[in-house]
């Protein structure tokens, strides 16, 4: 199972504030959480460190 991250400690992890880690969401450089329930947002682990190591890359849609 993989391991999930709450808002907090990825906003701990980066040293950023909320919105900030929002604001990356929508520019593509950051994964969407993933939404466990109304007010429940987490992140992959594996995802965040990719965004750490600088290998995390948004995935491309075709339309």
């Amino acid at each position: 199972m993989r391991e999930l991250l709450t808002v907090y400690e990825v906003c701990t992890l980066f040293k950023v504030a909320r919105s900030t880690i929002y604001r990356w969401i929508s520019l593509g450089k950051f994964p969407p959480p993933i939404h466990l329930g109304v007010n429940t947002t987490r992140w992959f682990a594996d995802e965040v460190a990719a965004v750490l190591n600088g290998t995390y890359h948004a995935p491309t849609t075709r339309g």
